[in-house]
């Protein structure tokens, strides 16, 4: 019987030292796929990275290219702005005959017409003055 118990012991004991032999190779396995799979992330997000950085370059690029438009169209422009401000105002248009008429035709409409008229504008003080100023 004690050989038995030392058999069973022993066969126990491969049986045990198995266990741990496949358990430790699968600690392995996983640590190295765990490995590999960290080594695919940091490689997708390096990508991810440079393409982000290409896309930056050519959106800074296409901003230093509206700017560039924005500061030749500003340069057009300021001659032009400089020229409408630097005319002389005037009340002449209300002089002539059309003008006249509408002045005339919009003063003629009653104030506060029901149906919604230009008359509360032909009763303002400045449209007024305006067409007293020209005649």
């Amino acid at each position: 019987m004690p050989r038995l118990h030392a058999l069973l012991g022993a066969a126990v004991l491969v049986l045990g030292l198995c266990a741990w032999a496949q358990a430790e190779r699968a600690g392995r396995l996983s640590a190295t796929a765990r490995a590999e799979a960290a080594e695919r992330v940091a490689r997708a997000n390096a990508e991810a990275l440079a393409a982000l950085r290409r896309e930056r370059e050519a959106t800074v690029a296409a901003l230093a290219g509206v700017a560039q438009d924005i500061a030749e169209r500003a340069a057009r422009a300021v001659p032009i702005r400089r020229a409408v401000h630097a005319a002389p105002t005037t009340a002449a248009c209300l002089a002539a005959p059309a003008v006249r008429a509408v002045v005339d035709g919009l003063r003629a409409w009653p104030a506060g017409d029901a149906d919604g008229g230009p008359g509360a504008a032909g009763g303002t003080p400045a449209l007024q003055a305006a067409a007293a100023a020209a005649r």
